[in-house]
């Protein structure tokens, strides 16, 4: 190796070209121009004068022949000495609508158009798991990074940004998107809807908007953060235990009906329970008889059952006491339901024998509830009896004009009522909890 490097210490004196005198000094030849490797140099390999290029004494001594840069850096390809760094290489979306492309990357995608610009994020066929781009809004209405069957940190939905916000978007080994959010901040702009008073609520109704307002329902607020509870104050459930509907109520005995009769009752539930069976107590039998019930949604408008919500088959009042009967399915009643907190139950019977214990007509709380189109339909003139129940019978039950014992009909919307007062008929009910909520 040391004859190796003698020999190429002198190589200068033995370059191509002409032949140099032998009485020449090295400081007296004129300056090389640049090399390309192809110059011969004299050299000894084993024990023999060799001719030799710079190219393979570059490649003898080894390490990096060429630097080439990716994106987001620039400077590349080095093969001799130069500069690489990391760059923002601005690009301008100038429409409102953009695809990614895999030439992108590295790039700080930047939108100037004011109207909305939607940025799609597609399928990263061909980008490269190294691929990372930055996304600037500086749209006045904010721009949507919009996933096009893919998703961005396993979400497929939309990405909103205010005007002045940025993102970072990369792709990892697996060729799946992730972003970094807030790259750059922004300074968004949040729309009120409304005129909002002192000690309204707020709540987002959507990406860049509030709105303003009480709340409605069961409970409400009158601008200011206190609530007012609309309706009795919530009852205690114990699943599996028996209960009677609520509100309570002064009970009686009953009397008897008509037959082929809808009679119904607003009852208020004023918690959140499941219900699949209920009853109600037989105090004179008869051999054969038979009642249904029925739950119906309210009309907040009129104040009368609407819709149907499930009934039970027949409960036999063949003997007295106590009986039940299954709803055709579990029902949730109360605050935040479905059904809704006000519900109308109703019952129909297939005798005029039979006769249930009943909610007494003493007792103004029906009254109070449902209300009635007149005076006399809330309270007996010249006694203090008061509403009992509101019934329909055959045409009058709209808008099917049935009312035939077993036969509900799905919607009571429309029905003429008769408000009826005086008489204690309508059968105290009984319900039992599955569960609360």
């Amino acid at each position: 190796m040391r004859r190796y490097l003698a020999a190429f210490a002198t190589a200068w004196l033995l370059l191509s070209g002409p032949a140099v005198a032998a009485d020449s000094k090295l400081s007296d030849l004129p300056a090389a121009s640049a090399l390309d490797g192809s110059e011969l140099l004299l050299g000894v390999q084993g024990g023999t004068n060799k001719k030799i290029t710079g190219n393979q004494v570059k490649a003898l001594v080894g390490g990096v022949t060429s630097v080439a840069t990716a994106c987001g850096v620039t400077g590349g390809t080095i093969t001799t000495t130069g500069t690489i760094q990391g760059a923002a290489q601005d690009s301008v979306i100038s429409g409102t609508t953009y695809t990614l492309l895999s030439t992108d990357c590295g790039l700080v995608k930047r939108t100037t158009n004011a109207s909305a610009t939607t940025i799609t994020v597609p399928v990263p066929t061909g980008f490269g798991a190294n691929y990372f781009t930055t996304v600037k809004c500086e749209s006045a209405a904010g721009c949507t990074l919009s996933p096009s069957s893919t998703t961005i940190d396993g979400s497929g939905s939309n990405i909103s940004l205010a005007n002045g916000a940025s993102t970072d978007l990369y792709l990892d080994g697996s060729s799946a998107w992730h972003r970094l959010p807030g790259g750059g901040g922004g300074a968004g702009t949040v729309t009120t809807t409304g005129s909002p008073a002192n000690g309204n609520l707020s709540k987002f109704s959507g990406p860049s908007s509030i709105t303003n307002g009480d709340l409605a329902g069961d409970v409400t607020t009158n601008g200011t953060l206190a609530t007012t509870a609309k309706g009795t104050v919530p009852l205690s459930y114990v699943a599996s235990n028996w209960s009677f509907a609520p509100p309570a109520s002064g009970m009686t005995g009953g009397a008897t009906f008509i037959a082929n009769q809808i009679y119904c009752r607003l009852f208020q539930f004023s918690t959140t329970i499941t219900i699949g069976t209920v009853g109600l107590n037989v105090t004179t039998s008869v051999g054969g008889g038979n009642v249904q019930i029925a739950y119906y949604t309210n009309n907040p408008t009129s104040n009368v059952p609407a819709a149907l919500i499930s009934n039970t088959g027949s409960i036999s009042t063949a003997t007295t006491g106590n009986k039940s009967g299954a709803l055709g399915a579990n029902i949730q009643l109360g605050p935040g339901s479905t059904a809704g907190r006000d519900i109308w139950i109703c019952v129909n019977s297939d005798n005029t024998t039979h006769v249930m214990s009943a909610y007494t007509t003493a007792d103004n709380g029906f009254s109070m509830r449902a209300s009635a189109p007149t005076q006399a339909g809330i309270s007996v003139a010249g006694n203090a009896l008061g509403l009992d129940n509101i019934s329909c019978n055959g045409a009058n039950c709209q808008p099917a004009g049935n009312s035939t014992f077993g036969s509900w009909n799905a919607s009571l919307v429309g029905t003429t009522w008769t408000y009826n007062t005086q008489v204690s008929r309508f059968p105290a009910q009984q319900i039992q909890v599955l569960s609360s909520p």
